[in-house]
């Protein structure tokens, strides 16, 4: 064993071109590993910046940065600012929520995307996808034509169709580019 450092279920891993590897677990937060230092490693938690400890998910853009899905929204790590942005449904300082739903299992930053996208797409385990550039949030549910609410995957494809793996199959989705 490497570490003892998580306590929950590992839900994934992701290993950067700066030889570190994120580990994600649902309740303990995120340890980051210096594949060169094993020994000097990090576990970040709400106390560091995330919305929640129970993070499902690591990813990284083409620009470096790093999202983390999580319980309760979704966090941003800038890849040469270490501060995080959060994305939540928590209504703060009498403002409404930003998301519909505060479980997010998925990512896709608008830098990964196909040329033209620039809205950032979320995928939740109630509200089905939602999408958001600026101050504007579109959401697609099962009303739209999606098979079921709960997203565990989105990707988009070289024509800009997103393909979404829901726990009742898959959908395959042409996004109206003038939506977000």
């Amino acid at each position: 064993p490497v570490s003892h450092d998580l306590a929950s279920n590992i839900a994934s891993i992701l290993g950067t071109p700066d030889g570190q590897l994120w580990v994600a677990s649902e309740g303990s937060g995120v340890m980051r590993l210096d594949l060169a230092a094993p020994d000097q490693r990090v576990v970040i938690t709400r106390t560091n910046g995330l919305v929640s400890d129970a993070v499902h998910r690591v990813m990284r853009d083409v620009e470096g940065n790093l999202w983390f899905a999580q319980s309760g929204g979704v966090s941003r790590l800038r890849a040469n600012y270490r501060a995080f942005s959060n994305y939540t449904a928590t209504a703060r300082a009498g403002e409404r929520g930003f998301l519909p739903s505060p479980s997010i299992n998925a990512v896709i930053p608008p830098s990964t995307q196909p040329s033209g996208a620039g809205a950032t797409w979320l995928g939740t385990s109630e509200s089905g996808i939602v999408g958001f550039a600026g101050n504007r949030v579109e959401t697609i549910t099962t009303e739209h034509g999606l098979n079921h609410n709960w997203v565990n995957g989105m990707v988009f494809d070289g024509h800009g169709r997103l393909w979404v793996g829901t726990v009742r199959g898959i959908n395959c989705l042409s996004p109206d580019r003038s939506m977000l």
